[in-house]
């Protein structure tokens, strides 16, 4: 997008933050920023009213209270292109090139570590930085021994590695050591996407190249459900096309399972009740989701268009939906507590939204 689009788009913004968005809504803006990079992960620490920033090469932080944005530092030497110790890699490792960065990045909760994977030529090593003060310091290099695809990690410090052929590695970043391989009876597919219950610690949904999505003890690798969202048939389409996953979240008591599909032609959100093995598709018509994230009884989207909407999972309605004004927001979470709403498109922006509800003022 052209920089006159992009100038035409902030000020977008900021008419919707001075005249306010749509009734009955949670959320009202509270602030927003540009950077100059892909935006991998963010995460807040609500207590000191900070949010993390990761990019291929590098972070920042953003202080709410004083609305600035920083670096947050990692020093040249402790990225990849440096030259760790040897016993850190294999006698046959590649040294990395300064041109390459990373394609994905995690965040655990309140920014206090920050996972980066999926490197150019060195998928199978993951890098661990523990935040301390101004800077990110290198915390452990984990030689995952597979091409890592996917990560999630819980409170305990317990990082989920998934991998090709169904692979998954539980590593302890805190206490920097290999937990063990996991062995559930599943299909052999890469894993894609996995993430953790916010509610038991010790239990993961994962969606892999069979087209399933699966929960699993980690524990006893005890699979405790099975859904194959497979192939489907599309309007307008002359074939059935395969699906992908976007979102993965897991609530009242891993009974039910938020789960985005999306293919070329659609998205849509689907509701999986665990315990009966039962689908609930919500219409495409309404919801096109491409993030999302969930607290007590609402589930917050984003779709294609730029909206963001508020859909009730008792009543299965959408209490509103507003323009974001961004484009095709990439990013959408929500705080512990609920106070704020954070949102990250493919531009850069980066919107911040507070509860009616949570009674601070600016």
């Amino acid at each position: 997008m052209s920089w006159p689009k992009c100038l035409l788009a902030l000020i977008l913004i900021s008419l919707l933050f001075c005249s306010g968005l749509a009734q009955g809504q949670n959320f009202d803006s509270l602030c927003y920023f540009r950077v100059d990079s892909e935006i991998l992960d963010l995460q807040i620490d609500e207590d000191k009213g900070l949010v993390y920033l990761a990019y291929p090469d590098g972070t920042q932080v953003y202080n709410l209270e004083e609305r600035e944005l920083s670096n947050l530092k990692i020093r040249k030497r402790e990225l990849p292109n440096y030259l760790f110790n040897k016993a850190a890699f294999p006698s046959n490792a590649k040294l990395v090139s300064q041109a390459n960065s990373f394609r994905k990045a995690l965040f655990s909760n309140n920014g206090d570590y920050l996972i980066y994977y999926n490197l150019e030529q060195q998928y199978e090593y993951v890098y661990v930085y523990k935040r301390r003060r101004s800077r990110y310091k290198l915390h452990q290099i984990i030689n995952n021994q597979a091409a890592v695809n996917s990560a999630a990690i819980n409170n305990d410090g317990v990082l989920a590695l998934g991998s090709a052929y169904g692979q998954i590695r539980l590593w302890n970043i805190k206490g920097k050591n290999f937990i063990r391989l996991m062995n559930p009876n599943i299909s052999t597919g890469a894993v894609f996407k996995i993430q953790f219950s916010e509610q038991n610690e010790n239990t993961i949904i994962i969606s892999n190249g069979a087209s399933e999505c699966v929960l699993i003890n980690i524990e006893t690798d005890e699979v405790k459900g099975i859904w194959k969202y497979g192939f489907i048939q599309v309007p307008d389409s002359p074939s059935r096309l395969g699906q992908g996953v976007t979102e993965m979240y897991l609530t009242n008591n891993d009974s039910l399972a938020l789960i985005g599909l999306h293919n070329k032609l659609h998205k849509s959100l689907n509701i999986w009740h665990i315990d009966s093995n039962q689908l609930q598709s919500i219409s495409t018509e309404i919801i096109q989701p491409i993030a999302f994230d969930f607290y007590q009884s609402t589930i917050y989207l984003a779709d294609s268009s730029g909206h963001i909407s508020e859909f009730d999972l008792k009543s299965h309605e959408i209490n509103c939906s507003y323009s974001s004004g961004q484009e095709e927001i990439q990013i959408l979470k929500i705080s512990n507590t609920g106070k704020y709403l954070l949102c990250a498109d493919r531009l850069g922006v980066v919107m911040i939204y507070r509860s009616f509800k949570s009674g601070f003022n600016d």
